[in-house]
């Protein structure tokens, strides 16, 4: 039977992790050009097509998705492709709570983080 912890790991400054992973710093090339923020937009009523994740709507690192709400679009639907959540996304708040941060698991084509 396996426990799903047969995983590989390699020691690193900060610690035993697994062997795919990369320690990276903040301020490297490569990490800060994946770093940005959000599209800046109204949360509306109105089914845009678009719904947008709020800092607010993550609860104990995890998001009720069903109940997002719809975002105003002021932008043409390609160029808010860079802001569509994609598996693995790390999305940290900067606003309220700073720090709270949820580990996206799977990939949308409708859903986009705000920048706040």
């Amino acid at each position: 039977m396996k426990t799903g912890l047969e995983e590989e790991f390699k020691d690193t400054e900060i610690g035993r992790i697994p062997k795919e992973w990369e320690v990276v710093r903040l301020g490297d090339k490569k990490v800060s050009e994946e770093l940005f923020y959000g599209v800046t937009a109204k949360a509306v009523d109105k089914d845009t097509g678009i719904k947008m994740l709020r800092t607010t709507d993550i609860k104990e690192y995890s998001v009720n998705w069903e109940t997002l709400p719809f975002c105003e679009i002021i932008e043409k639907r390609n160029n808010l492709t860079k802001y569509l959540l994609k598996k693995g996304d790390l999305i940290v708040a900067r606003a309220g709570t700073v720090g709270v941060s949820i580990l996206v698991n799977r990939d949308f084509d409708n859903v986009v983080f705000g920048s706040y």
